[in-house]
């Protein structure tokens, strides 16, 4: 027979985890055996998926989880990893995110919830993101920036200086 293990545990916590998920856009698989810790992927579902770090903070809101282990994890083909552990410190949620495509739409409400987003991403300086290790919320950020530009009619980054 083999040990028990804590995989009742996770089971018991998907329905409403996948809940949260869905309200922000994303579809959640179980991945793994459950045997050690529980291994979850988001997958962008919708056009405009909440940025990941609004979906880990309603989680570990909910819950009587934390965000451990520094900031996430960059994984092969752009996926981003958080773990989260459970309120008594031995299981742990291994949670990814699949990339999502920033948002295409021009329409005025998709692109301020995309910048406030972003926007509260890239100044949130609490230490948990490693914002400055991060290359690529930048990029993301001067991507938004011209075409939230483009939508305005406007230039980038007119009026900053040269």
């Amino acid at each position: 027979m083999k040990d028990a293990n804590y995989a009742p545990v996770y089971c018991a916590l998907y329905p409403q985890l996948a809940e949260i998920t869905r309200k922000h856009g994303y579809a959640l698989a179980i991945h793994g055996s459950l045997g050690r810790d529980m291994d979850l992927i988001c997958v962008p579902w919708v056009e405009t998926p909440s940025i990941p770090e609004v979906v880990i903070k309603e989680i570990v809101t909910k819950f009587a989880l934390k965000e451990v282990g520094g900031p996430p994890s960059l994984k092969e083909h752009g996926r981003m990893a958080h773990t989260l552990s459970v309120a008594f410190g031995e299981c742990f949620i291994d949670l990814s995110f699949m990339p999502r495509n920033p948002c295409q739409s021009t329409d005025h409400p998709d692109l301020l919830r995309e910048a406030a987003e972003l926007i509260e991403y890239a100044t949130y300086h609490d230490g948990r993101y490693n914002q400055k290790e991060r290359p690529d919320w930048q990029e993301t950020a001067q991507k938004l920036v011209r075409r939230m530009a483009d939508a305005l009619g406007r230039k980038p980054y007119e009026g900053f200086g040269g």
